[in-house]
């Protein structure tokens, strides 16, 4: 449970983060891409033994490739992300990236199997945790439409993001072996750096990107909470027996949960009718979809 908690707090820490960017005009695309750099320096000094590391990278495991490919798609979904917020607004985002949970609870539940003991109050859970979701995304910037030139950007967003859980969820089920969380992350963020370095690099030859410094920055800032975000997912995966089809819908809720909170403290966002709403029904959620687990940890 503890992983799913930190995994919740540095999510969190990270759209804080970017709230922050906006205030200070810092470049996100370019700070996204020079976070992964802190990522990988992160990690590399988090292990606990560096040797294991370069042996097991050494000997190209299975998972590296999943590993580039889950590093690519992470900077192509963050500037599917910012170009949904401009161009369609930010509940149209919050709907499409947040509602894509659902792609890995059914992966979870009919490809992986890893969900076989789900029952009625859990699929009622699994409901009022969509429920919950559009709520709280209708309270946010309304005014914002789609047309048939951006109708494709949210789209795009939930399929990303949600293929993404998927692959991490597929990686710690079926291809990592104890302990090797750490690596995955590493490399995953290794290949996402390059990606990132090079598009940024490319923008500022046809001078289409304006390099400062205090971009840099920024993302080394970002680095930290993006590392430890993924490392303690793939660590709650482990420690809820990789159920994805439980661990997604919590995750997803109590992030929106402490971001609402976060929002009204830190940054005097409003509290708005359908929010309040969306909370009170993810509260109830989120005890629909984890009582069992609860049970279990209690020994009941």
């Amino acid at each position: 449970m503890i992983y799913l908690i930190l995994t919740i707090a540095f999510t969190v820490g990270i759209m804080s983060i970017f709230k922050i960017f906006e205030r200070y005009k810092i470049d996100a695309f370019q700070a996204i891409a020079f976070n992964y750099v802190t990522c990988v320096v992160v990690g590399y000094l988090y292990l606990d033994n560096t040797s294991n590391f370069v042996s097991s990278i050494s000997e190209i495991p299975e998972w590296i490739y999943w590993a580039m490919l889950l590093g690519c798609m992470f900077v192509f979904s963050f500037y599917l992300i910012a170009q949904t917020a401009q161009k369609a607004g930010l509940s149209v985002l919050a709907v499409a990236s947040k509602i894509s949970m659902a792609i890995p609870i059914l992966v979870g539940l009919f490809i992986l199997n890893t969900s076989k003991q789900y029952n009625l109050l859990n699929y009622l859970g699994l409901i009022g945790c969509f429920m919950a979701v559009i709520l709280t995304s209708m309270s946010s910037d309304g005014n914002s439409k789609l047309n048939k030139r951006t109708i494709w950007l949210p789209i795009l967003v939930f399929v990303t993001t949600g293929l993404a859980d998927t692959i991490i969820n597929y990686a710690n089920h079926s291809l990592l072996k104890t302990g090797q969380e750490a690596y995955f992350s590493i490399m995953l963020f290794v290949f996402a750096g390059l990606a990132g370095t090079i598009l940024v690099i490319g923008g500022i030859i046809i001078g289409k990107i304006n390099f400062k410094l205090k971009n840099v920055i920024g993302g080394l800032l970002l680095g930290i909470p993006n590392y430890f975000s993924i490392y303690f997912l793939m660590k709650a995966l482990t420690d809820f027996d990789n159920n994805g089809a439980f661990l997604f819908p919590i995750l997803n809720i109590g992030v929106i949960i402490v971001s609402s909170i976060t929002g009204l403290i830190f940054f005097k966002e409003s509290m708005k009718s359908k929010k309040l709403l969306g909370l009170c029904l993810a509260s109830i959620s989120i005890v629909l979809l984890s009582y069992q687990n609860f049970l279990t940890y209690l020994g009941y």
